[in-house]
């Protein structure tokens, strides 16, 4: 019962948090700026849209880990990343015509995907924090 209701508010506040923090994190990289290409690799357009799902998630992902008890935590931690996936199918919507550039695609739909990979890279990463944590402690 802890599990799921630390994975509920870390959810609740994850949802608040990117509700407001995505339009600041965009304006703060996009503003003033053109670019002539929408897709590259290093682009701050991709950094903007991806980024900051990315880390969000990772880092309640990690706070999840912490909270959460017992035999399976990253097991919650990849129910977050799922219902973030599942709410943003929910609101967020595409339209891509036919012949666009296989980057459209991967740009407009990798956005689905940084939820759940934020939230298992945070959930691993706490992971090895405290595995780093009771490593140093049996020293």
């Amino acid at each position: 019962m802890r599990n799921s209701f630390s994975c509920l508010v870390v959810f609740v506040l994850t949802v608040i948090a990117w509700f407001y923090g995505v339009t600041y994190w965009r304006h703060a990289l996009l503003d003033g700026r053109s670019f002539e290409s929408r897709w590259t690799l290093d682009s701050r357009f991709l950094f903007a849209v991806w980024g900051f799902d990315f880390l969000l998630t990772l880092l309640a992902g990690f706070g999840l880990l912490f909270l959460a008890k017992g035999k399976r935590p990253v097991l919650w931690v990849a129910i977050l990343g799922l219902g973030f996936f599942l709410l943003k199918v929910r609101f967020t919507r595409h339209w891509i015509s036919s012949d666009a550039d296989w980057g459209i695609y991967v740009e407009d739909y990798g956005t689905y995907v940084m939820p759940p990979l934020g939230a298992l890279a945070g959930g691993f990463l706490a992971r090895w924090v405290r595995s780093m944590q009771h490593s140093r402690r049996a020293a």
